[in-house]
């Protein structure tokens, strides 16, 4: 479990944003769950301002919620939110991962296949968090490689409050993490969308949309 310990004098908000979210992912914050700033900031040893800053910086992503003048909240996602979530990181993601295939370079497969090593080590470990990090990692290095950084931000904003909901009761095969590389060094599109059905059926998305709260 992580936890909600002081940090660092450099870059504080990214710091503080970065432990935030990873409480989140673990389940040590909650979905729906309060975030009060003047405790967050007594717990981390920072001032107020700079938890506002890293707030403000997961509601970006999705993660929480702010209402002006009143409260902060974990994001908490009905069965809907996640359902339409989960249909549009695919299209999107189809999209990145068939201009990945034209435009990586010899450099981003070196870095892709790292990732991908980094995954298949992560899945023999069977530590979740470890799982849902080496995923979203190689999700990650394989859209940025499409060139496209809207694209990159648009499933990054998508897909990120879908990790905290991920309960680690299934996790991806690897031999799908095979047959997803294969179809992106392939190129074609239809491949490509089949590779990434399997390869999400396990994943924090899959498994969230079939056990989140109802709608």
């Amino acid at each position: 479990m992580v936890s909600l310990q002081p940090v660092k004098a450099e870059s504080l908000s990214t710091q503080v944003a970065d432990k935030i979210r990873q409480a989140i992912f673990t389940g040590e914050l909650k979905p729906g769950e309060t975030l009060r700033e003047l405790v967050l900031a007594r717990k981390m040893e920072v001032s107020q301002a700079t938890v506002r800053e890293a707030l403000s910086y997961l509601e970006t992503y999705g993660l929480v919620v702010r209402t002006p003048n009143r409260s902060t909240a974990v994001t908490s996602l009905t069965a809907t939110d996640i359902r339409d979530r989960v249909a549009i990181r695919r299209a999107l993601e189809v999209l990145a991962l068939a201009d990945a295939a034209k435009a990586a370079t010899a450099s981003d497969w070196q870095e892709i296949d790292a990732c991908a090593e980094a995954m298949r080590r992560a899945l023999a470990s069977g530590v979740v968090a470890e799982i849902w990090n080496a995923e979203r990692g190689l999700c990650r290095r394989l859209w940025l490689a499409s060139g496209n950084a809207l694209l990159v931000r648009m499933l990054d904003q998508t897909s990120t409050p879908l990790y905290a909901l991920w309960d680690g009761r299934d996790i991806p095969r690897v031999e799908t993490v095979d047959v997803l590389l294969d179809a992106v060094r392939l190129g074609d599109r239809d491949s490509i969308d089949r590779a990434l059905a399997k390869f999400l059926a396990a994943a924090p998305e899959a498994n969230a949309a079939t056990s989140g709260p109802a709608a």
